[in-house]
This record gives structure tokens, sequence and C-alpha cells, in this order.
């Protein structure tokens, strides 16, 4: 009977653990709109970490922050001048990409 309580202990625990690192993989990888004049690419890390690089006639400007998706919301979290600024948007998943309010981001 022991035996029986230390196996059950034990496959709940790798049970949990796997929900557990399931709920932190969010999105990974990056997805890119747009045209060669004006692009956005979002790069999504592990952990809810983002970096987002805007191009415009070959300059790039790169902003780092956070993200959280809740149901069909994107959250975006960063500083600006010392504070935490957040924005939150429409998302969905789709077969070959993620939609931002509408516009489409395909993976890469």
């Amino acid at each position: 009977m022991k035996n029986l309580v230390r196996v059950l202990s034990l496959a709940l625990v790798v049970v949990m653990l796997c929900v557990t690192l399931a709920s932190c993989a969010g999105l990974s990888g990056t997805y890119m709109a747009g045209t060669e004049q004006l692009n956005t690419t979002y790069k999504f890390s592990p952990f809810g970490k983002v970096t987002v690089t805007y191009t415009m006639g070959g300059a790039n400007q790169t902003s780092e922050g956070k993200y959280k998706i809740d149901g069909d919301k994107i959250t975006f979290t960063t500083e600006v001048d010392g504070k935490e600024v957040s924005a939150e948007f429409k998302f969905e998943k789709t077969d070959d990409g993620i939609k931002i309010e509408g516009l489409e981001y395909k993976k890469q």
C-alpha cells in the first residue's frame, strides 16, 4: 500500500510539473508583417518576454518588454521614462501566425 501511495504521489508531482512548464510557454518565435518600406517584427521568448522591432526606410527602432495572453487579449508591458506602461490588444492565433488587432503576422 505504501508503494502505491509513493507511485501515485510521484505521478502527481510529474503531472503538476508538466502543467507548470506548459503554462510558461506562451508564444515562441518570430512573427512579421509589413512591406519592404515599413514592417513590424515581434520576437517572443520564453517566460513572457518580447522584443518588438519597427523598420522604416532602413532605420530600426527596437523595444523590449513582457507580454501576457488572456483569452482573446494580449497585453504588452514595457518601461517608458522609468514608468511601466501597458497596452491591451485583440489577439488571435491563426494556422500560420497570429493576429493583433486584426493585422496578421506570419511566423518566420
